[in-house]
């Protein structure tokens, strides 16, 4: 009772450290990080919300050398 259902867990697990991952780089700004989720999410349309935290941490990595 109350369990996730298999491979939810993990996944929601997954999420949380990309999103505090994104955090961390913004300097814990949570509008700047919604902000460049929802951006991946323009140009990602089909993208699952675990892909589009993917994508923006590759943006900010590739933009921030």
């Amino acid at each position: 009772p109350g369990a996730a259902p298999p491979g939810k867990s993990g996944q929601v697990g997954t999420v949380s450290a990309l999103r505090q991952n994104l955090l961390c780089k913004v300097l814990w700004d949570e509008s700047t990080c919604d902000r460049l989720i929802d951006f991946e999410k323009q140009t990602h349309t089909d993208a699952s919300f675990e892909e589009l935290i993917r994508l923006a941490i590759m943006r900010w990595e590739r933009d921030n050398r």
